[in-house]
C-alpha cells in the first residue's frame, strides 16, 4: 500500500522509466532475489492498469527510449533462450496499453525520434500493435488528452536524479525483505 501511495504521488513519467531501469538491471544482475523482480513487475502492471487515469500526464518519448533500449539489448530472439519471458511481456503489455489509449500517435512518436529505428523490434511491435488493434485515428484516444503537444513533450527537468534512483532502489529493497518474512 504504501508503494502505491509512493507512487500515486510521483511524476509518472519518472516512476514508469525508473522502473523500467530497475526491470532492465535486474536482468544482467543474477544475484538479485526473485522476490524483488516480482515486485518491480507487480509495480509496473498496477501502474499499467491506471494509466488511462494518467496518461495525459505521461511523456510518450520518454517512455518509448527506455524501451527502446531494454528491446535493443534484451531482444526476442535472447528471450527464448530464457526460464521466463515476463519481463518482456511487461514492456509488452506496456506498449499494447499506450497504442491502445493514444493509437497511431504513438507510431508518430517513435518515427520521430531519430533514437529508435524503424526497422528495430521496438517500431515494429508498434506497427504491428496499430494494425491489430485497428487504430487508424486517434481521434476518439485525443478527445480525452490535451490537445497541445506538451504531453509529450520531453522535458529535460522531469529526470529522476541519481539520489532518487538509489532511494527508490532501497524501497524497493525493503519492501522485498519485508515480503519474504
Amino acid at each position: 500500500i504504501l508503494i502505491i501511495k509512493f507512487i500515486d504521488q510521483c511524476n509518472v513519467t519518472n516512476v514508469l522509466c525508473a522502473l523500467i531501469n530497475l526491470l532492465y538491471d535486474m536482468l544482467s544482475d543474477s544475484s538479485v532475489p526473485a522476490l524483488y523482480k516480482d515486485l518491480v513487475t507487480k509495480c509496473l502492471w498496477k501502474l499499467n492498469r491506471a494509466q488511462p487515469s494518467w496518461d495525459s500526464q505521461l511523456d510518450y518519448r520518454r517512455v518509448l527510449l527506455h524501451i527502446n533500449i531494454f528491446f535493443r539489448d534484451y531482444p526476442s530472439s535472447w528471450w527464448k533462450t530464457q526460464e521466463s519471458d515476463v519481463p518482456s511481456r511487461t514492456v509488452k503489455t506496456i506498449l499494447f496499453t499506450m497504442v491502445k489509449i493514444r493509437g497511431v500517435q504513438v507510431q508518430e512518436i517513435a518515427k520521430s525520434l531519430p533514437e529508435i529505428s524503424q526497422s528495430g523490434e521496438l517500431y515494429l511491435y508498434i506497427k504491428k500493435l496499430a494494425r491489430h488493434l485497428n487504430v487508424t485515428s486517434t481521434a476518439q484516444s485525443l478527445s480525452k488528452q490535451p490537445t497541445s503537444d506538451t504531453a509529450v513533450e520531453l522535458n529535460p527537468s522531469c529526470k529522476l536524479t541519481k539520489e532518487i534512483q538509489v532511494e527508490l532502489d532501497e524501497l524497493f529493497k525493503i519492501m522485498g525483505k519485508g515480503d519474504s518474512k
